[in-house]
C-alpha cells in the first residue's frame, strides 16, 4: 500500500510540474515579447531619426555656409565687376576652399541665369560640368531661395541657392550662389552603425502613404515593416517642388526581438530548473533515512567536482606562480605558460629572470626582495618578455609561504595583465604630432632627474631648441606644411641623442632634450652637433631651416623653474644674436 501511494504522489508531482512550467512559458513569453518589439521599434525609429538629423545638418551647414558667402561685400563686389581678386582669394589653385567649407561645389550665376563662375572639387564625379550647371540653373528661374535634395543625371546632391546681397541686405540682389554637396550610397553606408544593409533606388514606391515632413526635407514617404527577423524602412525623397528624387532601403535584423527570445527561453529554462530542484527535493523528503548515505556520497562527489572545477579554472585563467626561497619556481598556471609562452617544463626550477625584460629598472627588483625577504607583501608593476621576445606588463601581488609551522618556505604571486592600461598610459604623455614626450611626462622626468642629482651628485642638462623663423613656414606654406617640418624636426633631434637622453616637444616649435652625466662642454658639443644637423637637412617643401639653441646645466640650488629660466635666457641671446646659434 505504501509504494502504491507513493507511485501515485510521483505521478502528482509530475502532472503539477509540467503544468507549472507551461504556464510559466506562456504567459512570459506574451508578456515580454511585446515589450522586445517596441524596445526594437524604438531603436529603428531613433537610428531613422538619427539619418534624418544627419541630412539636416547637413543641409543646414550647406545653407549657413552660403549664407556667409551670399551676404559678403567681396561677392556683391565681384558679381559686379567680375574681379579676378576675389577668385584668386577664395578658389586660387592648390587651396582646399571647398574642402574646408564641407562642399563640393559653388556656382555663380548672374541675374540673367549665365554662369559668371563655379568651382567643383576634385573627383567630383561630374562629366559634362556645363550640362550639370544648365541643369542646376534651370530647377528654379525665379528669384525664390531654397534648400532641398536633387537630382541630376543620377547624381544625388543636397542644393542650396542664396541671393548675393551687399551685408547690411538693405540693396538690391546681384545674383545667385548654388552650392551643394554630392552624397551617394557610400555616403549612407557610414551609417552602417545602425543599419545592415542600405541600397539607393530611382523606382518610386507608390504604395508608401505614410508622410512625414522634416527639417529642411520638406516631404517624405517612409514605410516600415517586418520580414521574419528582419525590419525594412523604404524612404521615398522629395525635392522643394514635391517631385520624386529616389528611395532609400534601410534593412536591419531584429536584434532586440532575438535577443529577447533567446533571453525568455534562458529564463523559462532557469523556471523549469528552479522547480525541478523544489520538486526533486521535496521527492527526496520522502525518501526513507537509509538513502542518507547515497545522498551525502553523491553530495561530496558534486562538491568534489565543483572544487576540482574551480581549481582548473584558478589555473586556466589566473596567472599565478610559485618559487622557493632562492626564487627558483616550483610551479606556474596555464594562464602564465599560455601569457608568456613558456612550457610548464621550460619555467620549473628556473628563476623569473627568463621572463624578465631588460628595460626594467634593478631598483625595482631590489625594493621587490628586500620586503618579501623580510616577510612582507610586495604590490607593483612589472614589464616582462615573452618566449618570442615580445614585451607586456603585469600588476604582480607577492607573498611569503609558510608551512605549517609558522616558517617560510617560498613566494607565490598571482599577476595581472596591464599591458593595455599602459599602452594608454604611454598616449596620455605622448605628443601627438611628434610622437615625442609631451609637457606631462617632462614634468615628471624634470622631477626624477632633479631628486637623481641632490641624491647621487649626478650631472643633468637640459638643451632648449627654437624652430628660426617657423611662424613663416605656417603663413607661406599652410598648417599641414609646418606640421611635417615639426615631425622632421623630431626625427632630427630622436636620431642625434643617445638613447637615455629625453626629447620631448616643449609647446609650438620649441622642444626640449633632457640629458645626464654629460660636462659643460660636452652638453654644448652635443647642442653643437644637432645644430649642424638641422642646418644641413633639406626639409621637404621648405627647404633649409635653422634654429637657436639655449642650454643650461644643473647646479646647486637650482630647481627645475630657475633651471629652466636659464636655458630660456641663453635661448633669447641665441636669437638675439643672430639666430641659428648655441648659447650657455
Amino acid at each position: 500500500m505504501y509504494l502504491k501511494n507513493k507511485k501515485i504522489t510521483l505521478k502528482n508531482f509530475l502532472f503539477l510540474y509540467v503544468f507549472l512550467v507551461s504556464a510559466f512559458s506562456l504567459l512570459s513569453y506574451h508578456f515580454f515579447i511585446e515589450n522586445f518589439k517596441e524596445l526594437e521599434s524604438n531603436k529603428n525609429h531613433k537610428e531613422l531619426n538619427f539619418i534624418f538629423s544627419n541630412i539636416s545638418s547637413e543641409m543646414k551647414h550647406i545653407e549657413n555656409i552660403t549664407n556667409d558667402y551670399s551676404y559678403w561685400d567681396d561677392t556683391y563686389d565681384f558679381m559686379q565687376n567680375s574681379n579676378k581678386s576675389y577668385i584668386n582669394e577664395n578658389f586660387r589653385k592648390g587651396t582646399n576652399t571647398l574642402n574646408e567649407l564641407g562642399l563640393d561645389f559653388m556656382i555663380y550665376v548672374t541675374l540673367d541665369n549665365n554662369v559668371l563662375y563655379s568651382h567643383y572639387k576634385e573627383k567630383s564625379g561630374i562629366k559634362d560640368i556645363k550640362t550639370f550647371e544648365t541643369n542646376v540653373t534651370q530647377i528654379s528661374l525665379n528669384n525664390r531661395e531654397f534648400n532641398s535634395l536633387f537630382v541630376v543625371d543620377s547624381n544625388i546632391f543636397y542644393l542650396r541657392k542664396s541671393k548675393i546681397v551687399q551685408s547690411d541686405k538693405k540693396g538690391k540682389f546681384n545674383g545667385f550662389i548654388y552650392s551643394g554637396k554630392f552624397i551617394d550610397e557610400n555616403y549612407f553606408n557610414n551609417q552602417k552603425n545602425f543599419f545592415k544593409e542600405i541600397n539607393i533606388t530611382f523606382t518610386e514606391d507608390e504604395n508608401l502613404t505614410n508622410e512625414k515632413e522634416l527639417s529642411y526635407l520638406h516631404n517624405i514617404n517612409l514605410q516600415t515593416k517586418s520580414y521574419g527577423s528582419s525590419i525594412i524602412n523604404t524612404i521615398n525623397f522629395f525635392d522643394i517642388f514635391d517631385n520624386y528624387l529616389f528611395s532609400l532601403e534601410l534593412k536591419n535584423t531584429m536584434d532586440i526581438v532575438n535577443a529577447g527570445k533567446t533571453t525568455i527561453w534562458m529564463y523559462n529554462l532557469a523556471i523549469a530548473l528552479v522547480l525541478a530542484i523544489i520538486f526533486f527535493i521535496l521527492l527526496r523528503v520522502q525518501n526513507d533515512l537509509t538513502d542518507y548515505n547515497t545522498k551525502l556520497e553523491l553530495e561530496i562527489s558534486k562538491r568534489t567536482k565543483k572544487l576540482n572545477e574551480y581549481v582548473n579554472i584558478v589555473n586556466q585563467y589566473v596567472t599565478t606562480s610559485s618559487t622557493d626561497l632562492e626564487g627558483k619556481i616550483t610551479s606556474v598556471s596555464e594562464a602564465f605558460c599560455r601569457i608568456c609562452g613558456y612550457s610548464k617544463e621550460e619555467l620549473i626550477g628556473k628563476t623569473h629572470n627568463v621572463v624578465k625584460h631588460t628595460d626594467m629598472d634593478p631598483l625595482v627588483y631590489e625594493d621587490l626582495w628586500n620586503t618579501i625577504t623580510s616577510g612582507k607583501k610586495w604590490v607593483g608593476e612589472i614589464q616582462n618578455k615573452k618566449k618570442n621576445g615580445e614585451a607586456y606588463w603585469v600588476l604582480a601581488h607577492i607573498d611569503p609561504m609558510y608551512d605549517e609551522k609558522g616558517k617560510m618556505i617560498g613566494y607565490t604571486s598571482i599577476r595581472q595583465e596591464i599591458t593595455d592600461k599602459k599602452r594608454v598610459e604611454k598616449l596620455s604623455i605622448t605628443d601627438k604630432l611628434t610622437q615625442l614626450y609631451n609637457r606631462v611626462r617632462l614634468d615628471e622626468i624634470f622631477t626624477i632627474e632633479i631628486a637623481k642629482f641632490y641624491r647621487y651628485n649626478t650631472h643633468f642638462s637640459i638643451i632648449i631648441i627654437d624652430i628660426d623663423h617657423f611662424k613663416d613656414v605656417n603663413d607661406t606654406y599652410g598648417h599641414n606644411v609646418g606640421d611635417s617640418v615639426l615631425k622632421e624636426f623630431a626625427s632630427i633631434l630622436k636620431s642625434s641623442v643617445r638613447i637615455e637622453d629625453v626629447v620631448g616637444r616643449w609647446g609650438g616649435e620649441e622642444f626640449i632634450i633632457l640629458t645626464s652625466n654629460y660636462s659643460v662642454d660636452g652638453i654644448a658639443s652635443l647642442a653643437e652637433k644637432i645644430r649642424k644637423n638641422i642646418e644641413s637637412h633639406e626639409f621637404a617643401v621648405v627647404g633649409k631651416k635653422t634654429a637657436s639653441f639655449g642650454v643650461a646645466c644643473l647646479t646647486e640650488g637650482d630647481d627645475q623653474e630657475s633651471l629652466l629660466a636659464r636655458a630660456d635666457e641663453a635661448l633669447y641671446k641665441a636669437k638675439n644674436s643672430g639666430r641659428n646659434k648655441v648659447c650657455l
